[in-house]
C-alpha cells in the first residue's frame, strides 16, 4: 500500500513495558515500551534521544530492588504505574552517554536468530533524534518492521530482520512463533516475556492504527 492508501482508526492494543537486561550488570535493565509485542522477536537495538536527560532509577517493590534506565522526567510516573514502593534516582546523563550500552534480547531462547546475529550495533543502545518523550524514552528498534526503524538500521549497518511473511504469519525464522499470525502471537509473546521475567507492566491502550482502505483490516510494516 502507498502511504496515501492507509486509513487510521482507533483500536485497542496491548501496552507493555519490557526490561532488557544490561550486559555485565546485575539486576540492571533498559526499560522499553511498545504497543506491538509481536515485533519484539525482531528487536535488534534500542534507541534513545541524544539530547534528552535519562536516569538510572532504582525501583523498590516487594523486597526486590532493580535499576532501570529511562527518561528522568518519567521516573515518578512509571514508578506509580508499576506500583513500586518507592524509587530513587542514582545517576542522570544525556542520552548520548548511553550509546553503545549492550543488552540481552529478552526472548533469546525463543528466537534462534537472536543468538547468531552479529553486527557492531546489534543488541546495543544507539541514538536517534526521532525518539520522543513518550513513556520511557527508550524505543525498541526492529528494522524489519517499521520505516523509522529501517532507516535507523541503515544508518548503523544493522541488517533488517523480518520473520513475518506477506500474510502476516511468522516464518521459520520466528522460532517458537512459527506459523502464528502476528495478532494471534501477542498473548503468547506477552506470556513468554512473563516467563522470562522481562515483563514489567501490562495494560491496554486505545490509539490510532493504520488500516487498508479497501478491506479495512489492520496493516503491518515489513
Amino acid at each position: 500500500l502507498a502511504e496515501a492508501e492507509i486509513e487510521y482508526q482507533d483500536v485497542t492494543d496491548p501496552s507493555i513495558f519490557v526490561k532488557f537486561l544490561v550486559r555485565g550488570r546485575r539486576d540492571e535493565y533498559i526499560l522499553v515500551w511498545t504497543t506491538t509485542p509481536w515485533t519484539i522477536p525482531a528487536n535488534l537495538a534500542v534507541a534513545v534521544h541524544p539530547d534528552l536527560t535519562y536516569a538510572r532509577v532504582r525501583l523498590h517493590k516487594g523486597g526486590k530492588r532493580e535499576v532501570y534506565t529511562m527518561l528522568e522526567e518519567k521516573a515518578e510516573e512509571i514508578s506509580k504505574k508499576v506500583q513500586a514502593d518507592r524509587f530513587e534516582i542514582l545517576e542522570t546523563m544525556k542520552g548520548e552517554k548511553l550509546a553503545g550500552l549492550q543488552y540481552f534480547h529478552p526472548l533469546l531462547p525463543m528466537v534462534p536468530y537472536q543468538r547468531t546475529v552479529n553486527a557492531d550495533w546489534v543488541h546495543r543502545v544507539l541514538t536517534s533524534s526521532t525518539v520522543t518523550t513518550e513513556n520511557t524514552g527508550c524505543v525498541h528498534i526492529a528494522p524489519g518492521h517499521g520505516p523509522e526503524d529501517f532507516e535507523i538500521g541503515k544508518e548503523y549497518n544493522i541488517p533488517p530482520f523480518c520473520p513475518v511473511d506477506e500474510r502476516g504469519i511468522f516464518t521459520e525464522d520466528g522460532g517458537v512463533y512459527k506459523a502464528q499470525s502476528v495478532k494471534d502471537s501477542n498473548p503468547r509473546i506477552i506470556e513468554d516475556l512473563k516467563k522470562m521475567r522481562a515483563l514489567v507492566h501490562e495494560e491496554r491502550i486505545t490509539h490510532r492504527y493504520g488500516h487498508c482502505w479497501r478491506c479495512k483490516t489492520p496493516i503491518i510494516y515489513r
